[in-house]
Protein backbone atom coordinates (compact mmCIF):
# COMPACT_ATOMS: atom_id res chain seq x y z
CA UNK A 1 0.00 0.00 0.00
CA UNK A 2 2.67 2.38 1.11
CA UNK A 3 4.59 1.56 -2.57
CA UNK A 4 1.63 2.22 -4.04
CA UNK A 5 1.26 5.48 -2.69
CA UNK A 6 4.84 6.25 -3.38
CA UNK A 7 4.30 5.48 -7.10
CA UNK A 8 1.51 7.90 -7.37
CA UNK A 9 3.13 10.44 -5.39
CA UNK A 10 6.20 10.40 -7.95
CA UNK A 11 3.30 10.24 -10.93
CA UNK A 12 1.58 13.36 -9.55
CA UNK A 13 4.88 15.27 -9.22
CA UNK A 14 6.20 14.58 -12.85
CA UNK A 15 2.39 15.65 -14.22
CA UNK A 16 2.74 18.99 -12.16
CA UNK A 17 6.55 19.29 -13.61
CA UNK A 18 5.58 19.06 -17.17
CA UNK A 19 2.79 20.92 -16.90
CA UNK A 20 4.84 23.34 -15.08
CA UNK A 21 7.02 23.34 -17.80
CA UNK A 22 4.80 23.50 -20.92
CA UNK A 23 2.78 26.66 -18.78
CA UNK A 24 6.22 28.43 -18.82
CA UNK A 25 7.33 27.90 -22.70
CA UNK A 26 4.07 29.72 -23.59
CA UNK A 27 5.00 32.43 -21.78
CA UNK A 28 8.23 32.64 -22.76
CA UNK A 29 8.40 31.85 -26.19
CA UNK A 30 11.74 33.77 -27.00
CA UNK A 31 13.85 32.33 -24.04
CA UNK A 32 13.32 28.97 -25.47
CA UNK A 33 13.94 29.30 -29.05
CA UNK A 34 16.43 28.01 -30.92
CA UNK A 35 19.65 30.24 -31.29
CA UNK A 36 20.11 31.51 -34.66
CA UNK A 37 23.24 31.17 -35.79
CA UNK A 38 24.35 33.31 -38.58
CA UNK A 39 26.14 31.71 -41.87
CA UNK A 40 29.28 33.65 -42.55
CA UNK A 41 28.51 35.21 -46.28
CA UNK A 42 30.26 33.32 -49.16
CA UNK A 43 33.76 34.50 -49.40
CA UNK A 44 33.97 35.96 -53.64
CA UNK A 45 37.82 35.67 -54.91
CA UNK A 46 37.66 39.30 -56.37
CA UNK A 47 40.99 40.07 -57.90
CA UNK A 48 42.75 42.76 -56.53
CA UNK A 49 42.76 45.80 -58.75
CA UNK A 50 46.42 47.66 -59.91
CA UNK A 51 47.31 50.88 -59.63
CA UNK A 52 48.90 51.93 -62.60
CA UNK A 53 51.04 55.03 -62.02
CA UNK A 54 52.14 56.97 -64.79
CA UNK A 55 55.71 57.78 -65.75
CA UNK A 56 56.45 61.67 -65.40
CA UNK A 57 56.47 63.41 -68.43
CA UNK A 58 59.75 64.34 -69.29
CA UNK A 59 60.67 67.90 -69.21
CA UNK A 60 59.83 70.61 -71.51
CA UNK A 61 61.26 73.91 -72.38
CA UNK A 62 61.55 76.31 -75.17
CA UNK A 63 64.46 78.12 -73.64
CA UNK A 64 68.54 76.68 -73.93
CA UNK A 65 72.10 77.85 -74.13
CA UNK A 66 74.80 76.38 -76.29
CA UNK A 67 75.15 72.34 -76.35
CA UNK A 68 71.69 72.47 -74.08
CA UNK A 69 69.54 69.82 -75.16
CA UNK A 70 65.55 69.95 -74.64
CA UNK A 71 62.52 69.16 -75.96
CA UNK A 72 59.32 71.37 -76.64
CA UNK A 73 56.15 70.23 -78.28
CA UNK A 74 57.64 66.57 -79.05
CA UNK A 75 61.09 68.07 -80.42
CA UNK A 76 64.28 67.57 -78.98
CA UNK A 77 66.51 70.65 -80.29
CA UNK A 78 70.05 71.14 -79.07
CA UNK A 79 72.08 74.51 -80.34
CA UNK A 80 75.56 73.67 -81.59
CA UNK A 81 77.21 77.10 -82.55
CA UNK A 82 76.11 80.80 -83.33
CA UNK A 83 76.68 81.41 -87.56
CA UNK A 84 76.48 85.24 -86.57
CA UNK A 85 75.05 88.07 -84.86
CA UNK A 86 74.10 90.74 -86.77
CA UNK A 87 71.72 92.20 -84.09
CA UNK A 88 71.97 96.21 -83.89
CA UNK A 89 73.06 97.34 -80.69
CA UNK A 90 70.61 98.39 -78.30
CA UNK A 91 72.80 102.16 -77.78
CA UNK A 92 73.49 102.56 -81.09
CA UNK A 93 70.75 103.70 -84.20
CA UNK A 94 70.72 101.33 -87.33
CA UNK A 95 70.00 101.46 -90.63
CA UNK A 96 68.82 96.94 -90.28
CA UNK A 97 67.79 95.75 -86.96
CA UNK A 98 70.21 92.94 -87.92
CA UNK A 99 69.70 89.23 -86.97
CA UNK A 100 70.99 85.73 -85.44
CA UNK A 101 71.72 82.68 -86.76
CA UNK A 102 72.62 79.41 -85.74
CA UNK A 103 73.04 75.41 -86.09
CA UNK A 104 70.87 73.43 -83.58
CA UNK A 105 70.74 69.61 -84.05
CA UNK A 106 66.31 68.66 -83.68
CA UNK A 107 65.32 65.35 -83.47
CA UNK A 108 61.90 64.22 -83.59
CA UNK A 109 58.95 62.85 -86.19
CA UNK A 110 61.25 64.89 -88.49
CA UNK A 111 64.49 62.15 -88.39
CA UNK A 112 67.54 63.80 -87.04
CA UNK A 113 68.85 66.45 -88.78
CA UNK A 114 71.59 69.37 -87.95
CA UNK A 115 70.07 72.86 -89.17
CA UNK A 116 70.37 76.31 -89.74
CA UNK A 117 68.11 79.06 -88.07
CA UNK A 118 67.76 82.01 -88.91
CA UNK A 119 66.01 84.41 -85.94
CA UNK A 120 62.55 84.53 -86.97
CA UNK A 121 62.24 82.09 -89.48
CA UNK A 122 60.01 79.23 -89.18
CA UNK A 123 61.92 75.59 -90.19
CA UNK A 124 59.42 73.56 -91.34
CA UNK A 125 60.25 69.50 -89.30
CA UNK A 126 58.00 66.80 -89.53
CA UNK A 127 54.72 67.50 -89.04
CA UNK A 128 56.20 70.42 -87.07
CA UNK A 129 57.31 73.93 -87.68
CA UNK A 130 60.53 75.45 -85.15
CA UNK A 131 61.20 78.53 -85.23
CA UNK A 132 64.24 80.44 -83.51
CA UNK A 133 62.09 83.34 -82.15
CA UNK A 134 64.31 85.66 -79.65
CA UNK A 135 68.32 85.63 -78.88
CA UNK A 136 69.49 87.10 -75.14
CA UNK A 137 70.98 89.24 -74.22
CA UNK A 138 71.07 92.21 -76.08
CA UNK A 139 73.82 93.43 -78.16
CA UNK A 140 75.57 96.34 -76.50
CA UNK A 141 78.76 98.26 -78.02
CA UNK A 142 80.50 98.39 -74.89
CA UNK A 143 80.13 94.55 -73.96
CA UNK A 144 80.97 91.19 -75.42
CA UNK A 145 78.95 88.43 -75.78
CA UNK A 146 80.35 85.28 -75.12
CA UNK A 147 78.88 81.61 -76.65
CA UNK A 148 78.31 81.21 -72.86
CA UNK A 149 75.99 84.04 -72.67
CA UNK A 150 73.83 83.08 -75.63
CA UNK A 151 70.43 82.15 -74.68
CA UNK A 152 67.78 80.72 -77.54
CA UNK A 153 63.97 80.84 -77.06
CA UNK A 154 62.61 78.27 -79.53
CA UNK A 155 58.87 77.23 -80.80
CA UNK A 156 57.29 74.84 -81.82
CA UNK A 157 53.73 74.22 -83.40
CA UNK A 158 52.28 71.86 -85.56
CA UNK A 159 52.60 72.52 -89.44
CA UNK A 160 51.35 69.64 -91.47
CA UNK A 161 54.98 69.93 -92.96
CA UNK A 162 54.01 73.09 -94.81
CA UNK A 163 57.37 74.60 -95.76
CA UNK A 164 57.80 78.10 -94.25
CA UNK A 165 60.02 81.26 -94.37
CA UNK A 166 59.93 84.74 -93.22
CA UNK A 167 60.16 88.32 -94.26
CA UNK A 168 61.90 90.90 -92.02
CA UNK A 169 62.01 94.16 -92.80
CA UNK A 170 63.18 98.06 -91.14
CA UNK A 171 61.59 101.35 -92.06
CA UNK A 172 62.94 104.69 -91.46
CA UNK A 173 61.23 108.11 -92.05
CA UNK A 174 62.50 111.03 -92.64
CA UNK A 175 62.67 114.02 -92.36
CA UNK A 176 60.73 113.57 -89.18
CA UNK A 177 60.22 117.23 -88.17
CA UNK A 178 60.53 120.94 -90.20
CA UNK A 179 63.79 121.59 -88.96
CA UNK A 180 66.23 118.70 -88.58
CA UNK A 181 69.88 118.84 -88.68
CA UNK A 182 73.05 117.44 -87.26
CA UNK A 183 72.57 119.28 -83.83
CA UNK A 184 68.69 119.01 -83.74
CA UNK A 185 67.76 115.31 -84.76
CA UNK A 186 64.44 114.54 -85.15
CA UNK A 187 63.63 111.12 -84.49
CA UNK A 188 60.29 109.46 -86.34
CA UNK A 189 57.73 109.04 -83.52
CA UNK A 190 55.74 105.28 -82.70
CA UNK A 191 52.59 106.38 -84.27
CA UNK A 192 54.60 107.90 -87.86
CA UNK A 193 55.60 104.40 -87.99
CA UNK A 194 52.15 102.77 -87.33
CA UNK A 195 50.59 104.85 -90.19
CA UNK A 196 52.77 103.33 -92.84
CA UNK A 197 51.69 100.12 -92.67
CA UNK A 198 53.06 97.58 -95.46
CA UNK A 199 50.71 94.89 -97.32
CA UNK A 200 51.72 91.46 -98.79
CA UNK A 201 49.64 89.96 -101.24
CA UNK A 202 49.87 86.94 -103.35
CA UNK A 203 51.53 86.55 -106.61
CA UNK A 204 48.78 87.47 -108.57
CA UNK A 205 48.84 91.37 -106.70
CA UNK A 206 45.36 91.09 -105.82
CA UNK A 207 44.76 88.40 -103.00
CA UNK A 208 45.59 89.88 -100.21
CA UNK A 209 47.27 87.72 -97.06
CA UNK A 210 48.13 90.01 -94.70
CA UNK A 211 48.96 93.95 -93.35
CA UNK A 212 52.13 94.68 -91.11
CA UNK A 213 52.42 97.34 -88.48
CA UNK A 214 56.28 98.57 -88.43
CA UNK A 215 56.68 98.69 -84.46
CA UNK A 216 58.11 101.75 -83.03
CA UNK A 217 61.77 100.96 -83.81
CA UNK A 218 60.59 100.78 -87.53
CA UNK A 219 60.77 96.71 -87.58
CA UNK A 220 58.34 94.55 -89.14
CA UNK A 221 58.52 90.79 -89.86
CA UNK A 222 56.04 87.98 -91.05
CA UNK A 223 55.97 84.00 -90.92
CA UNK A 224 54.69 83.23 -94.56
CA UNK A 225 54.60 79.86 -96.47
CA UNK A 226 56.88 78.78 -99.17
CA UNK A 227 56.37 81.06 -102.26
CA UNK A 228 56.34 84.35 -104.31
CA UNK A 229 54.93 87.53 -102.79
CA UNK A 230 54.02 90.96 -103.87
CA UNK A 231 54.65 93.56 -101.18
CA UNK A 232 54.02 97.29 -101.13
CA UNK A 233 52.85 99.97 -98.85
CA UNK A 234 49.03 99.54 -97.73
CA UNK A 235 48.49 103.25 -98.70
CA UNK A 236 49.94 104.46 -101.81
CA UNK A 237 47.75 108.04 -102.22
CA UNK A 238 50.88 109.52 -101.62
CA UNK A 239 49.58 110.72 -97.85
CA UNK A 240 52.34 109.22 -96.13
CA UNK A 241 54.94 110.08 -98.57
CA UNK A 242 57.18 108.59 -100.98
CA UNK A 243 58.43 104.96 -100.36
CA UNK A 244 61.44 103.31 -101.74
CA UNK A 245 62.09 99.63 -101.42
CA UNK A 246 58.61 98.83 -102.73
CA UNK A 247 56.56 97.88 -104.17
CA UNK A 248 58.74 94.76 -104.95
CA UNK A 249 58.61 90.85 -105.55
CA UNK A 250 59.95 88.52 -102.85
CA UNK A 251 60.14 84.72 -102.73
CA UNK A 252 60.45 83.01 -99.69
CA UNK A 253 62.09 79.59 -99.37
CA UNK A 254 62.08 76.61 -97.02
CA UNK A 255 63.76 77.91 -93.87
CA UNK A 256 64.54 80.98 -95.41
CA UNK A 257 65.06 84.65 -94.21
CA UNK A 258 63.81 87.89 -96.89
CA UNK A 259 65.60 91.03 -95.87
CA UNK A 260 63.65 94.44 -97.04
CA UNK A 261 64.58 97.69 -96.21
CA UNK A 262 62.17 100.47 -96.87
CA UNK A 263 63.17 103.89 -97.03
CA UNK A 264 60.24 106.85 -96.67
CA UNK A 265 60.32 110.28 -97.75
CA UNK A 266 57.86 111.70 -95.52
CA UNK A 267 57.78 114.92 -97.54
CA UNK A 268 57.61 117.22 -94.44
CA UNK A 269 59.52 120.14 -95.02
Amino acid sequence: MNTRNTLLGLLGLVVIVIAGWGLWTVMHPNVVSAPVVEQPAPVTNVPSATTTVPNPPETESTTASLNQRILSNGVHITPLSVVSDSRCPTDVQCIQAGTVSITAKIEGDGGVRTQTFVMGSPVSFGSKHVTLMSVTPAKNSKTTITAADYRFTFSVAPGMGEAMGSLQGTMTIAPACPVENATNPCKPTPAMFAARKVAIYQANRTTLVTTLTPGADGTFSASLPAGTYYVRMAVTDGSIGRAQGVPTTITIKDGGVIQLHIDIDSLIR
